[in-house]
């Protein structure tokens, strides 16, 4: 029996222990009021965001208008001042949609990133728009052609990213850790007692 308490209490402690997640939106531009970047072949727009914790990137959305059936590349850049293609971490792409302005975009990723600045970047094989004038514009906007980046901050096309965040425990949960610990401590003091043949 008390072998089953300790194995329980073990298992217990093992899972409050194991890193948290919560769900969260990690970037929103909010709903641009425009249709004005161009988004074309041999062109890429991107974004700068920064990340407060490590997280995991789960979804992007650009806010994007066109007649649809094209493929968007999604680029996910490192850190610095401007972005560079020598500097991606991760692509992944999808197919657009015919709007006069939605979002669009892509799910089910698994991006994991340490705190810090990122770029997002959107490109197409077809000739298709992203909203501008975003209530809540990115830190940084650039625009890449001919394999180089050049700073364009009138961009403000819109971003949506959602994700998962390391979340720091609850004092009830640190609590509950503690006694788990506690009764653990406790069981073996008493097993070692009886084994020694001490009441």
């Amino acid at each position: 029996m008390r072998k089953k308490i300790i194995g329980l209490t073990s298992a217990t402690l093992a899972t409050l222990m194991a890193p948290m997640a919560e769900a969260a939106t990690l970037v929103d531009t909010g709903t641009p009021t425009t249709l004005g970047s161009a988004l074309a072949p041999g062109g890429t727009l991107a974004g700068k965001f920064t990340l407060g914790s490590a997280s995991t990137i789960t979804g992007v959305q650009g806010y994007i208008g066109g007649a649809g059936g094209h493929t968007i590349t999604v680029s996910l850049f490192g850190p610095g001042t401007l972005p560079s293609y020598a500097n991606t971490l991760q692509t992944t792409s999808f197919t657009s949609t015919g709007s006069t302005g939605s979002w669009q975009g892509v799910s089910g990723l698994n991006w994991s990133l340490a705190a810090g600045d990122y770029w997002i970047g959107f490109d197409s094989n077809g000739n298709d728009a992203m909203g501008g004038g975003s209530p809540n514009p990115l830190r940084s906007y650039a625009y890449g052609v001919g394999g180089t980046f050049y700073p364009y901050n009138v961009l403000g096309f819109g971003v949506q990213i959602t994700g998962v965040t390391a979340a720091v425990p609850e004092p009830s949960t640190w609590l509950l850790m503690i006694c788990g610990i506690g009764l653990v401590a406790a069981a073996n003091r008493r097993r070692r007692r009886a084994r020694l043949g001490l009441t």
